[in-house]
C-alpha cells in the first residue's frame, strides 16, 4: 500500500494505492519483470503494460485466488488507515 498526499489550495488530498510488487516478487511469478535498473528498478507484469510499479493484476493472473485475498487484506488496511487519519 502506498499513501500519496498532495496539497492544493491548502487542502491535503490523500490517495491510497495497492502495490503488488512484493506479492509478485515473493511468489516468484514468472511474469514479474524488473526493467530500467538505472531508474530505481521499475517493475512490471509481462501480462500488462510497462509501469513503474505493479498497481493492478491481469484477469488471468496465475495467482488469481491468492492475489484477490491479498487485495482484500490491503483494502482493510487502507480502511483502518483512513479511519485513524480522521481522528
Amino acid at each position: 500500500m502506498q499513501k500519496i498526499e498532495s496539497k492544493s489550495s491548502g487542502v491535503i488530498y490523500k490517495q491510497y494505492v495497492i502495490m503488488y510488487n512484493d506479492f509478485c516478487f515473493y511468489n516468484k511469478c514468472k511474469h514479474y519483470r524488473t526493467w530500467n535498473p538505472d531508474f530505481a528498478g521499475c517493475v512490471s507484469c509481462d501480462k500488462l503494460e510497462d509501469t513503474y510499479d505493479i498497481t493492478r493484476y491481469p484477469n488471468d493472473c496465475i495467482f488469481l485466488a491468492e492475489i484477490k485475498i491479498f487485495k482484500q487484506e490491503q483494502e482493510k488496511r487502507i480502511a483502518w488507515e483512513m479511519l485513524s487519519d480522521e481522528e
